[in-house]
C-alpha cells in the first residue's frame, strides 16, 4: 500500500490457501470505517484496491481476517 494515499490504494496479500477472508477498514481510534472486501479468495498473491476519496485525512488500519481470525493488518495514511 502506498503510504500516503491521495486518491486510491493496493493492499497486497499473500494467501496461504484457498478460503473466505473479510478486509475491513478501521480508524485511528480503533471504529469501523467500512468493509473493503468480503469473500472468498484463491491462493497466492492478491490485492484489495479501494478509493480514499470518502475518507478525512489521517491514519487507518486495514485488517485482514480469516475463518480462524485476524490474519493481519497494514496502516494507511490518508492525506488531502
Amino acid at each position: 500500500a502506498p503510504n500516503p494515499v491521495r486518491e486510491a490504494c493496493v493492499v497486497p496479500l499473500a494467501v496461504q490457501r484457498e478460503c473466505t477472508i473479510e478486509v475491513k477498514l478501521f480508524n485511528a481510534f480503533g471504529a469501523f470505517v467500512a468493509t473493503l472486501y468480503s469473500g472468498a479468495v484463491s491462493e497466492g498473491i492478491q490485492g484489495v484496491s479501494f478509493t480514499v476519496s470518502e475518507l478525512a485525512s489521517g491514519h487507518y488500519t486495514v485488517v485482514v481476517s480469516d475463518q480462524l481470525g485476524v490474519a493481519g493488518s497494514v496502516p494507511v495514511v490518508v492525506v488531502r
